[in-house]
């Protein structure tokens, strides 16, 4: 990726970091905010091959959206590659769950500690960030949230760059999403791009929420092979009322490119056509359902699908495909119904003719009906006049 500064233009990298999460935005003049960095497994390796490739030496921000070590997993290296020159302010959750640390949040902590770099909190009361004028709201986590648990207070944020927005759902669910949309629902009205919250899991990103933002693209960060099968063959359904659909599973790392007015370029390091969201849906069931690799199906037969699959996407998704002898009893029925409209069109014409004769018909009775009461009404006439004589 090519150096992007004085670009005028806000972009997004989805970076594929697997089964985690780690977004980068980039601000029109080029300030940088990493928001979360990957599994804890890799140790921050995808994450800063992509800010190498990117040219990137300088991260602005650097947010953990809660401490899940498939969020804030490469934080301790990147702190240490970068160090305190290279970072300028780290953000985390204003609430932390209470017990025994994970091995990637003390190794956090001690980077921190060590490279003299002071953790900052983010909650929705926070006043909202500025990145080159995209301005970044802090949706979460709220004070009415009565939990402790890190996905619900994970950081929620929603980047607007003129009349473009995205909102990133960290691993929110269940109570804090009803909330968020309860309270902010004017405001996530604008979102043109939506992250999906929690990789996609069956209870986020639920029908409250996509009705609320109506997003027209959706963003999945997910691994192919999930121990959690995400993203839900639920969810994947759901999102199908966007337009489009971008996987890190199936498309790499998705980069998006806002110019602040109307136009949304999207790109992936992986190749693939495959982007509306419908057909992203009918990918994942079948993914699910026969165990092969998402990068091998360029289409469906229709009969290979399970019956348990919606029909709003087994007849919208052109990716499913008729069998040969289904395609030719379809054709069939087209032609036989193309005969019948043509009859029927032939008879209307026909009963128009009969109704035209009727008319004709009817004419002809009321001349002679006519021709009747003159002659009744001459032979009434002629009988009063001999009538006449004769008296």
């Amino acid at each position: 990726m090519a150096v992007r500064d004085g670009s005028g233009k806000f972009h997004i990298d989805v970076i594929d970091v697997g089964q985690a999460d780690s977004i980068l935005l980039e601000g029109p003049d080029g300030t940088t905010m990493l928001v979360d960095s990957g599994h804890w497994h890799d140790e921050g390796e995808h994450v800063l091959d992509h800010l190498n490739e990117s040219e990137i030496d300088h991260l602005d921000y650097l947010v953990a959206t809660h401490d899940d070590w498939d969020h804030i997993g490469g934080h301790a290296d990147i702190i240490d590659e970068f160090g305190s020159d290279g970072i300028g302010t780290v953000y985390s959750p204003a609430k932390e769950e209470e017990g025994k640390r994970s091995a990637a949040v003390t190794q956090y902590k001690t980077a921190l500690a060590e490279n003299g770099i002071k953790e900052n909190q983010l909650h929705a009361e926070s006043a909202a960030l500025d990145l080159d004028g995209v301005t970044i709201d802090i949706l979460n986590p709220s004070e009415e949230i009565d939990s402790k648990a890190r996905n619900e207070n994970s950081v929620v944020m929603q980047a607007t760059y003129g009349k473009q927005s995205i909102l990133l759902a960290g691993d929110i669910k269940g109570k804090a999403e009803t909330q968020l949309v309860e309270k902010h629902a004017e405001q996530l009205s604008d979102v043109d791009v939506l992250k999906t919250a929690h990789h996609g899991s069956k209870f986020s990103t639920g029908e409250a929420l996509l009705e609320t933002c109506e997003p027209e693209t959706v963003l999945y960060s997910h691994a192919e092979e999930s121990k959690h099968d995400h993203p839900d063959t639920e969810t994947v359904t759901r999102t199908t009322q966007a337009d489009n659909a971008h996987s890190t599973a199936l498309h790499g790392t998705t980069s998006l490119t806002f110019d602040g007015q109307n136009e949304i370029a999207v790109e992936h390091t992986n190749d693939t056509d495959l982007h509306d969201a419908t057909d992203f849906a009918a990918l994942i069931h079948y993914h699910r359902d026969n165990d092969v690799a998402l990068d091998e199906i360029d289409s469906i037969a229709r009969s290979d699908l399970l019956a348990s699959i919606p029909y709003e996407i087994v007849d919208n998704a052109s990716i499913i495909e008729d069998s040969q002898a289904v395609q030719t009893l379809q054709d069939e029925n087209e032609a036989l119904q193309d005969q019948l409209d043509e009859a029927t069109e032939a008879l209307d014409a026909k009963d128009d003719v009969i109704d035209a004769k009727d008319d004709v018909i009817d004419a002809k009775d009321n001349i002679i009906d006519e021709k009747d009461q003159r002659i009744e009404q001459l032979q009434n006439r002629l009988a009063a006049l001999e009538q006449a004589t004769k008296e």
